[in-house]
């Protein structure tokens, strides 16, 4: 499966508009960001280790590690298989590495557009100005984030912010230069 992580920057020159620029932003990839962890804080497991290291859970083999109906639009939808993890015996380290590598958080895009146009005014070259007009998140998208790997807490697997990102935001600027 291919993975994405870049952003497409588009600049236009065109009619009255001295610049319009658009950003596509895919939010997914093989970096250390779009991996999710089953260590650290909030996630794993909590088996007792009397304080010689972090819990870790065990694979169960065959057992696929997404939730075949996983469904975004539902919160309470959980994006990971429950099946997939168990809880080893106290004293006992499990085999879940602290990152998974084979498992992605969800595929999230965003949207920024922003358009400019610049007057001169005077005498002098020097004296303009300048209007900006900015959109973030133009199709006003929800992220998913604060995923629970903590194969005790009764929601694992789920998102606990439906919406990491901000909503939609318009910015409109006038500079006056002289």
């Amino acid at each position: 499966m291919i993975r994405l992580h870049f952003a497409v920057f588009i600049l236009l020159w065109c009619g009255g508009l001295n610049c319009l620029s658009g950003r596509l932003i895919p939010k997914a990839g093989d970096d250390s960001e779009s991996h999710c962890s089953m260590s650290g804080e909030g996630g794993g497991c909590s088996q007792t280790m009397a304080g010689a290291g972090a819990a870790r859970c065990n694979f169960v083999a065959g057992q696929p590690l997404y939730n075949p109906n996983f469904n975004p639009k539902d919160p309470n939808s959980p994006y990971l298989n429950r099946a997939a993890f168990v809880q080893p015996a106290n004293f006992t380290y499990g085999n879940v590495p602290a990152v998974i590598t084979q498992l992605y958080q969800p595929t999230q895009l965003g949207e920024d557009v922003a358009a400019s146009k610049s007057f001169n005014f005077g005498r002098s070259e020097k004296n303009s100005v300048e209007f900006r007009a900015s959109a973030f998140n133009v199709a006003n998208r929800h992220l998913l984030g604060g995923l629970n790997t903590n194969i005790t807490n009764s929601s694992f697997g789920t998102f606990s912010n439906p919406q990491s990102n901000l909503p939609r935001n318009l910015q409109f600027s006038l500079r006056v230069s002289f």
